[in-house]
């Protein structure tokens, strides 16, 4: 509940600014957040990324954002293991 607070507190502060046309993020660190707090299932880290990366998605749809741009990973990555 604190935290809905928050969130609705900060939108609104963010509403009297100017909002930008374009977000972009990097999704990274998943893998060290997993191990920093000491998840057993390292894919538990990326599914925790996965669903902060659909709550910033809504308020960017909430806030209008229409471009949001987002690198996922490189291809080298794609080789280490999990």
């Amino acid at each position: 509940m604190i935290y809905q607070i928050y969130q609705r507190n900060l939108l609104a502060e963010i509403r009297r600014g100017t909002l930008p046309q374009h977000v972009g993020l990097i999704l990274d660190g998943n893998r060290r957040y997993a191990r920093a707090v000491g998840l057993s299932d390292i894919l538990d880290g990326h599914r925790m990324g996965a669903n902060k990366l659909e709550e910033v998605l809504t308020w960017c749809g909430e806030l209008d954002i229409r471009m949001v741009s987002i690198w996922i990973l490189s291809t080298e990555n794609l080789m280490r293991p999990p």
